[in-house]
């Protein structure tokens, strides 16, 4: 967003940087939905997740000079970092239903049924696993929009996380003289 001298809303600016995170996440989602079946897939997911905290901090700063505010607070900069992964959130959220639900409807249990296999094969060697094998069989599968809604939390979160550390380097304290 350039500045020209106009000054926006948090909300505003969470939704517009939003949309910017919230596509690289879907890419992020891509690569990692592929990444099993290569090596390169793999680093580039890693790599991308590396990327993320970076572009919230590319991002809170924009916010900061572009907030309508003169003073930018803590409590700005850590507010603008949960709006922001949660309006990316809600974006990544509906591609990944999409895809769960309509694109590719066995991936989810693909990962299920892979996700046994490696408890079972680690069982032998670390017996405690099977407690927990037992409780994830007994949940079973989880649906498309539970998994959707489950990332929406997760991701809050981590802005919140975020936020909380960006908004030690970023807050603005501007004193007026008389």
């Amino acid at each position: 967003m350039e500045n020209n001298g106009t000054k926006f809303s948090m909300f505003h600016l969470s939704m517009y940087y939003g949309l910017f995170l919230g596509l690289f996440l879907i890419l992020r989602f891509f690569l990692s939905a592929f990444s099993p079946s290569s090596m390169t897939f793999s680093f580039l997911v890693l790599f991308a997740t590396c990327l993320i905290p970076i572009l919230a901090y590319f991002f809170a700063k924009k916010f900061r000079d572009n907030f309508f505010e003169e003073n930018v607070r803590y409590a700005h900069i850590y507010m603008f970092c949960f709006l922001l992964f949660f309006f990316a959130s809600l974006f990544l959220a509906a591609v990944e239903y999409i895809f769960y639900q309509y694109i590719q409807p066995d991936f989810l249990n693909q990962q299920y049924s892979l996700l046994l296999n490696e408890m079972k094969l680690l069982e032998k060697q670390i017996p405690e696993l099977s407690t927990y094998a037992a409780e994830i069989t007994k949940v079973g599968v989880p649906s498309a929009i539970e998994v959707a809604i489950q990332n929406i939390w997760i991701y809050s979160f981590f802005g919140m996380v975020i936020g909380f550390i960006l908004g030690f380097f970023l807050k603005r304290n501007t004193k007026k003289t008389l």
